[in-house]
């Protein structure tokens, strides 16, 4: 266990044997003081959403370009690959 992890359940046991309500909500005004690194992931993700999803507005928006199969498919003539799929899979 590192000194972080010690010193963190030693605050947790004192504080869980408080009475004083004063104290806790000194306390809880501290560490409202220092927002962890979950409240921006958690305020991206309670952002507000459409009400409806519209395909092609999302793919201007997010740059989509179309996949291009026939390039694809020269890639695939140029690597002239000869060994069978089984022994390609082995190799990974």
């Amino acid at each position: 266990m590192t000194s972080s992890e010690s010193l963190k359940l030693s605050l947790i046991r004192q504080i869980s044997v408080l009475d004083d309500a004063t104290l806790l909500a000194q306390l809880d005004t501290i560490l409202k003081q220092y927002p962890s690194k979950n409240d921006d992931i958690l305020k991206k993700l309670s952002t507000p959403r459409r009400k409806t999803l519209d395909i092609e507005q999302l793919k201007k928006e997010q740059n989509f370009t179309q996949f291009d199969r026939a390039r694809f498919d020269q890639l695939i003539k140029e690597l002239d690959i000869q060994e069978p799929i089984e022994e390609l899979l082995k190799m990974i």
